[in-house]
C-alpha cells in the first residue's frame, strides 16, 4: 500500500511594477517564513533585500514603495554600471523618440557591443584595447549581426570603416547622453571612457552607380511622371548631387543666363546661408 504524500504548501509570492524597469517581487521563504524583496538594480544585477517584517500585507506596501522609488531611479543601486543596463536605460528613453530604421540599427548595434564585451562588463573599466578589439573583429568578420541562412554566406566577410564608424558614433551618443542623466544626484556615468579615441572613417566610401542603359530606362519612365520629375532626374545625374540638396534648391540659387547651380552647403530649409558653391549644369 502506497502512502499519498500531502502536497507542498505553495509559496506565497506578489509582484508590482513593469518588467525591465521597475519590477519587484515579494516572496517568503518556505524554511522560516521570512520575507524577502527581489528587484535589478541600476547596474541590472539582481539583488535581494529581507523585511523585518513578517506580515504579508505590509510586504506588499513595501513592494510598491521600492517599484515606485525604481520608477524615479531614487532605489537602492549598484556602483557599477554594467554594458546591459547601459543599453536598457537608452533603448528605454531615448531609443522610442528615432525614426524605425535608427531603432533598428541601435538595437543591431547593441548586440554587437554587447557581443564583444560582455552584457556584465562594467561600462567604466573598457579601455582602448577593448575599443580596437571591437574594431579589429568587425574588419576581419568575426563579429557580426545575426543573419537568416539566406545571406549567412554573405555575411562571412568583414565591413568597411563606414559600418564600423556608425556602430561606434552610437555607442558614443549613448556614453554622451549617461553622462547628462543624473540618478540619485549623480551622472549615470561619471565619465565616458571611450572619449578621444579615434573613429575609423571610410575616405572614399563606395557610392552605387547607374549604368547608361539603366538611367535611360529611368529617363523614359520619369517622361510619363512629369517634367518635374525629368528634371529632378536630370539634375540628379549632371550633378552628382543627393535629392535632399536639390530639393531644397531655390530659384534664387538658379542662374539661367549663366547656366550656374549655386549649392548651399548647410541642409536648413530657412535662415542664413553661409556657404556656397556654384557648378555649371
Amino acid at each position: 500500500m502506497t502512502r499519498s504524500r500531502k502536497p507542498k504548501r505553495k509559496a506565497e509570492s506578489y509582484t508590482t511594477g513593469t518588467k525591465g524597469l521597475n519590477r519587484v517581487r515579494l516572496f517568503a521563504q518556505q524554511r522560516d517564513g521570512k520575507l524577502y524583496l527581489e528587484y535589478k538594480d541600476e547596474g541590472g544585477g539582481k539583488r535581494r533585500i529581507a523585511l523585518e517584517a513578517t506580515d504579508f500585507t505590509q510586504g506588499k506596501a513595501k513592494a510598491n514603495e521600492l517599484a515606485a522609488a525604481l520608477l524615479k531611479h531614487e532605489g537602492p543601486q549598484s556602483d557599477v554600471l554594467t554594458l546591459k543596463a547601459l543599453f536598457d536605460n537608452y533603448e528605454r528613453e531615448v531609443t522610442p523618440t528615432k525614426s524605425e530604421p535608427t531603432r533598428e540599427h541601435d538595437k543591431r548595434a547593441r548586440k554587437l557591443f554587447e557581443g564583444c564585451w560582455g552584457p556584465t562588463a562594467a561600462v567604466k573599466n573598457l579601455d582602448r584595447r577593448d575599443w580596437d578589439r571591437f574594431i579589429a573583429q568587425r574588419r576581419s568578420g568575426a563579429l557580426r549581426p545575426r543573419r537568416s541562412a539566406k545571406t549567412k554566406d554573405k555575411q562571412e566577410a568583414g565591413v568597411g570603416d563606414r559600418a564600423i564608424e556608425q556602430d561606434l558614433r552610437f555607442l558614443m551618443a549613448v556614453c554622451h547622453w549617461a553622462e547628462t542623466v543624473r540618478v540619485r544626484g549623480r551622472p549615470m556615468l561619471e565619465r565616458n571612457p571611450f572619449k578621444g579615441f579615434p573613429i575609423p572613417a571610410e575616405v572614399n566610401p563606395r557610392r552605387p552607380g547607374l549604368t547608361d542603359e539603366e538611367f535611360q530606362q529611368l529617363t523614359d519612365a520619369a517622361k510619363g511622371l512629369g517634367p518635374d520629375v525629368s528634371l529632378f532626374l536630370t539634375l540628379a545625374h549632371e550633378t552628382g548631387h543627393r535629392r535632399m540638396a536639390i530639393a531644397l534648391l531655390r530659384w534664387s540659387d538658379i542662374d539661367l543666363e549663366h547656366g550656374l547651380v549655386t549649392w548651399v552647403r548647410n541642409s536648413e530649409t530657412s535662415g542664413p546661408r553661409p556657404y556656397a558653391a556654384s557648378v555649371s549644369c
